[in-house]
This record gives structure tokens, sequence and C-alpha cells, in this order.
């Protein structure tokens, strides 16, 4: 099936550039039934574009990161279906998509179901978001937040990257300086 900004797929990793998170994801602890989680990344697609790469055009998107639950703090206590919205995108070539998956994305009053262990299992879900450095999770943006995000661009890590530095700019005011709103 043709792929299309919006679908969630699954991706063969390149090398990880956060060498802490590349050591801690090939412990025992880390691993999971699923072994997807084991061996791939995940992201959202947001859109597709061509780069030249040595007088070539090659095929790439913007995606969003997702993480598994068992490449977190929560290791292998994870749900083996759980992933977690990062606030990180990249650019990616095609070429590195694996296959599609299922991403079902949660809202705060929605039960996961019952965890089954599937090895091959391609539907996933995710109610919360994860940062990595604080090591913490929170809620997911609204959809009326996420709407808002969107307004103005394609991916909603980007989109919180533009919103976080608009409120770090140092804005002159009738009476004075004002920062952060």
């Amino acid at each position: 099936s043709c792929l299309k900004a919006g679908d969630d797929v699954m991706v063969v990793p390149g090398d990880d550039e956060d060498q802490k998170r590349a050591l801690i994801s090939e412990t025992d602890a880390s691993q999971s039934p699923n072994s997807y989680a084991n061996h791939l990344w995940f992201c959202k697609i947001c859109y597709f574009f061509e780069k030249n790469v040595n007088g070539k055009k090659v095929k790439m998107f913007h995606g969003q990161w997702f993480i598994h639950g068992s490449k977190t703090i929560l290791q292998e206590t994870a749900h083996s279906k759980s992933l977690f919205l990062l606030n990180t995108c990249e650019d990616n070539p095609a070429a590195s998509i694996f296959k599609k998956c299922n991403i079902t994305m949660m809202g705060a009053g929605d039960v996961e179901q019952p965890d089954d262990g599937q090895p091959h299992a391609n539907d996933f879900h995710c109610a919360l978001a994860y940062d990595e450095k604080e090591a913490s999770f929170t809620d997911l943006p609204s959809e009326e937040e996420m709407t808002k995000l969107l307004e103005h661009d394609t991916c909603i890590a980007c989109a919180l990257r533009k919103r976080g530095e608009q409120l770090d700019e140092l804005v002159m005011t009738s009476d004075g300086y004002s920062r952060h709103g």
C-alpha cells in the first residue's frame, strides 16, 4: 500500500546519536516480547520531500518520533504495545521504512488492552508523551491544542519547538519587558 503523510511506520534505525540511549536499548531489561520493539523505531510521517544527495534525488520523509515503553525507564515492565510520543523529529530516507503500523492515540480516560505479548503485533497505543532528558511522562497535548499547534506546521515537535522559542523571546511591552508570555 502507498504511504502518505499521517501514516505511522516502523523504520530501520541508523546510528543513535544518543549513546546512553543506544547502550540502554541493548540491555536485557530493555527487550520486549514484541520483536519489532527490539529492532525498529517508530514514527509518524509528517510529510515527504526529495533531497539531492551526490547528484541523485533521494526520497525522504520528515517524521515525529515515538519511543517504545521498553526503551524508557519502564523497561521490562512496559506494555509490549505501548509507545510514547517524543518531542523530537527528524528527516529520514524513505528507504528506511520497514513497514506501516497502527498507533492508536489514547485519551485520558481510555484503558489500554491487556498485554497479550504477541511477538509480531503491529498495533500499538500511545497515551502519554515521554521526556527523555527528565525521564518523565506527561499528558499528550489535547485535541484542541494539537489542532492549534498544527495550524501552521505539519509536525507537532516542530510546532512545540517554535512555540518554546517564541515564549523564550524577550518582548518589549508598554511598561517593560516580558518573557514566557
